[in-house]
């Protein structure tokens, strides 16, 4: 590190001129000199040279990401973001990275013009409790996040993450640690984000921020209700599938006993499967298969939970009615579309009525949800609602 802040101090030579430092430092530098925006590159130097006297690793980190950050925010508020951070730099190098580490969250709740001030109410905390003036700067106080607008309502999975945690705990009984989850796991097939069945046996998966609706109140209980649908996976055995049980209960099935699924490896299938995953390659359509897999078994979770924390039920009405309203319409596509569409509502709100159904299609409602009935029962399994999507 001795060697970064050297070349810091000296400058970088021309390129393609032999320099002081290693070619690695020289590059590391040399990368940061063509990234950052015009102009801003003196300043950023700065920037990182008063921090790695005391965080080289920090230093280090910011040489990659400071670049893009720049590049994300408008220029105005870049160049004014970073000579505020080597301003708290000169209090608190800690400080000064979870700075940069939020402002791109704190530059959209305050707006034009006020960044000035909330950094100077952390400044003045620095000077007074140096403690406190990193945990605002880390937004993890109330005094930061109050002094942000109060039109931001997100909430971030970070304040909370204790508190979710315990949540869990109680909700399936298992230390399970609360982690954020990447971009893979959004928005997946069943149209609610962040609700798709995923586990490593270790974790439950929530999204590193919540702003879905308009109260800092509202997203902190949507985090819970989230939360709440994740352990339930654990709680309700989705993980523990069995594809032998599965089989056992078609066997018997009226309609369904006479099927005889292929269980033979398919060529480019992987080596490896997990008994939901060979369930879904029963199927000529896996991925279909999936998808309709998780609406049932999301219903199945959700009416689990219902059942046993009578308390939940109340908080998740507001939600499901709100997602049931950014639905698209159940008429107006093709049947195929349509039934998925019922699948979905009826999922979400088993006892809802069929209010906005059009009676050409009231007809496969109530098969819908009379093939989903069992599926929801309490005392239905991972493996009952196999049956049912495969119905």
């Amino acid at each position: 590190m001795e060697e970064l802040i050297q070349l810091l101090d000296e400058g970088l030579p021309p390129k393609g001129r032999p320099g002081r430092g290693s070619a690695r430092t020289r590059a590391k530098l040399e990368a940061f000199r063509d990234r950052m925006p015009a102009g801003m590159h003196a300043a950023g130097v700065d920037l990182v040279r008063s921090i790695a006297w005391s965080a080289p690793v920090q230093a280090q980190s910011l040489l990659e990401w400071l670049p893009d950050l720049a590049r994300i925010l408008p220029d105005e508020v870049a160049e004014e973001g970073i000579g505020h951070a080597v301003r708290i730099s000169r209090a608190s190098v800690t400080a000064s990275y979870g700075f940069l580490s939020h402002l791109l969250h704190v530059s959209n709740a305050l707006g034009t013009g006020n960044l000035g001030p909330w950094v100077d109410e952390g400044v003045r905390l620095l000077e007074q409790n140096p403690s406190a003036g990193r945990a605002y700067f880390d937004l993890h106080s109330r005094t930061a996040r109050e002094g942000l607008k109060r039109g931001d309502e997100t909430v971030h999975l970070e304040e909370i993450r204790e508190s979710l945690r315990l949540y869990v705990h109680g909700i399936c009984g298992r230390r399970l640690e609360v982690q954020s989850a990447g971009e893979a796991l959004a928005g997946f097939a069943s149209g609610r984000p962040w609700l798709f069945p995923y586990s490593d046996g270790q974790g439950v998966f929530l999204p590193p921020a919540v702003q879905a609706f308009n109260s800092h109140h509202e997203n902190r209980l949507f985090y819970r209700i989230l939360a709440a649908h994740q352990a339930g996976y654990h709680e309700s055995n989705t993980f523990r599938f069995g594809l032998l049980a599965y089989l056992e209960r078609l066997a018997r099935h009226p309609v369904l006993g006479s099927w005889k699924p292929d269980l033979q490896r398919r060529e480019g299938q992987d080596d490896f499967l997990s008994d939901l995953q060979v369930f879904f390659h029963l199927f000529p359509r896996p991925g279909l298969a999936q998808r309709i897999f998780v609406f049932v078994e999301d219903g199945r979770v959700d009416a689990h939970l219902r059942h046993r924390y009578p308390g939940l039920e109340a908080d998740m009405g507001p939600f499901v009615e709100d997602i049931l309203a950014r639905r698209p319409a159940v008429a107006g596509h093709t049947l195929g579309a349509s039934l998925l569409e019922i699948l979905v509502r009826i999922s979400l709100d088993p006892v809802r009525k069929a209010d906005e159904v059009p009676p050409g299609l009231m007809q496969v409602w109530r098969l819908v949800a009379d093939l989903l009935a069992p599926a929801f029962a309490p005392e239905a399994t991972a493996e009952d609602a196999a049956v049912a999507a495969t119905e």
